[in-house]
């Protein structure tokens, strides 16, 4: 057997945008404006050949492979030359501060000790700390599958206690816009 990381979550950058916004005077838009023009600059200097350093986060750079092999360096032609993806070094930064993870066994199929009720009203206990919530935390409270939050989600919806925004894998729920 071989231990692997299962992810509990995958944040997106709304979801994180969302969270700073809410911990801050910075309005969602304003922190999804510098995001976007983060992004556009960091295409740009990729695609010119130079390296990113996104200071505590990491480096990004290039990945290029030959297509054929190469017998002469001085007859490179940039046809012989492939894109092979972006690379992404840690900084000693976000490396350090990974030390001392704690790590345990997961089931890879939670149940939970919860009726539907108690799950519901374990959800709407979300929204005293939060603005908007995701399926996944709802499982992870509830100690159930995803798909047993989003059918508990969909019922406390059906009942108008609060409200769905995006679709796919950007469903945020929110209480509706008389509550807040």
């Amino acid at each position: 057997y071989y231990v692997r990381h299962i992810p509990t979550e995958i944040v997106s950058l709304e979801q994180m945008a969302m969270q700073i916004a809410d911990a801050n005077s910075i309005t969602y838009a304003d922190i999804r404006a510098v995001w976007e023009a983060i992004i556009s600059l960091v295409i740009k200097t990729l695609r010119y050949g130079n390296r990113v350093e996104l200071s505590e986060l990491g480096t990004f750079s290039l990945k290029i492979k030959s297509t054929s092999p190469i017998k002469d360096n001085h007859k490179i032609l940039n046809s012989q030359i492939k894109f092979n993806g972006i690379s992404f070094t840690p900084s000693a930064y976000l490396l350090k501060s990974m030390k001392g993870l704690d790590f345990q066994k997961k089931s890879t199929h939670p149940t939970s000790d919860f009726s539907g009720a108690q799950r519901q009203e374990q959800i709407m206990s979300l929204f005293l700390k939060n603005r908007f919530i995701y399926t996944k935390q709802c499982s992870q409270i509830n100690n159930c599958s995803n798909s047993t939050s989003t059918s508990d989600l969909k019922s406390l919806v059906k009942q108008k206690l609060i409200e769905k925004t995006g679709s796919g894998n950007r469903v945020l729920y929110c209480l509706p816009a008389r509550s807040m």
